[in-house]
């Protein structure tokens, strides 16, 4: 195959799809807690609940709820004063990474070339 081309491309070759996007098994996908981790970011931090909350700009009482929900359901605007809070640069540090992540992961590892690198001629 030559250099920069995308695997199973070329003369009389079908282009290779990615085949799949690695999916979380159902294991998986219960072993993340999300209320879990916005506790452990709150305590990396060295911040109670209360300074938190008052902190953040939300109640002690929603703060709870969000940490003992395996899968809570907050307001964007929660979410921003948390990540102001725990002084995170984006959304992705507070939540963790996103589908996108893992399908760009999937991407590479299959051989594909990044679209920002230019390719060689042939």
């Amino acid at each position: 195959m030559p250099a920069g081309e995308p695997p199973g491309e070329g003369p009389g070759r079908t282009p290779r799809l990615l085949k799949a996007v690695p999916s979380p098994s159902f294991d998986d996908h219960f072993s993340v807690h999300f209320g879990r981790r916005l506790r452990e970011l709150r305590e990396q931090r060295g911040l109670t609940q209360e300074v938190a909350a008052v902190t953040a700009g939300i109640t002690r009482n929603t703060l709870v709820k969000l940490e003992r929900a395996r899968f809570p359901n907050p307001q964007l605007s929660t979410l921003l004063s948390l990540m102001q809070c725990y002084e995170l640069r984006s959304i992705d540090e507070l939540i963790g990474p996103m589908p996108a992540t893992r399908l760009a992961h999937a991407w590479q590892a299959a051989g594909w070339p990044n679209t920002r690198q230019r390719r060689q001629p042939g």
